[in-house]
């Protein structure tokens, strides 16, 4: 995991040398029977499902209107306006928007150790999130044994409340054997 801001940097390079002006939040994680490692940009989310229905956050948003992050905008001479960086993006980092001043590229890295009652770990963009709280997408999962079930509640429940945005999740089975 620790390459994955070089790794990032790379392809940043890339979508600018393509002239690529749109931008993407990103969330991914490598697990292994005990540990989990994740890399974020943006309001796309990693959290833990417990045994017993709660979460456990593994990333954090990337809003200009956090304190962390208006520091790092600050810096940059960046600036934010009704909650949006520049006054137009929703998120302070990301990959690509390269036409957004301020705008971060540096990712977030969390390691997790597994612990005996958690279940699931669970990938999902911000429209997933627009709709559902972690601890709602925990309730939401923990009656189901099947990790393309739970993937698919989520993504049927986002839609069902009205999420206007992508809808994506993924849910792997880290229960420590």
């Amino acid at each position: 995991i620790s390459d994955i801001p070089t790794v990032f940097k790379q392809v940043n390079e890339k979508l600018s040398k393509m002239e690529v002006t749109d931008g993407a939040t990103i969330v991914l994680a490598t697990v292994t029977p005990t540990l989990v490692s994740v890399a974020h940009l943006g309001d796309a989310r990693a959290i833990v499902v417990k045994s017993d229905g709660s979460s456990y956050p593994l990333t954090f948003d990337h809003k200009p209107t956090e304190r962390s992050e208006l520091d790092v905008l600050k810096e940059a001479r960046a600036f934010v306006a009704s909650g949006r960086l520049s006054s137009h993006l929703a998120v302070s980092r990301a990959l690509g928007d390269f036409l957004i001043d301020g705008v971060s590229r540096m990712p977030d890295l969390t390691t997790y150790n597994i612990k005996e009652n958690d279940s699931w770990l669970v990938l999902a963009c911000d429209g997933v999130f627009d709709v559902l709280e972690n601890n709602e997408i925990a309730k939401i999962i923990s009656q189901v044994d099947d990790v393309n079930e739970a993937a698919c509640l989520i993504r049927n429940t986002a839609y069902s409340k009205g999420s206007q945005d992508n809808i994506s999740a993924i849910v792997v089975d880290i229960v420590l054997k």
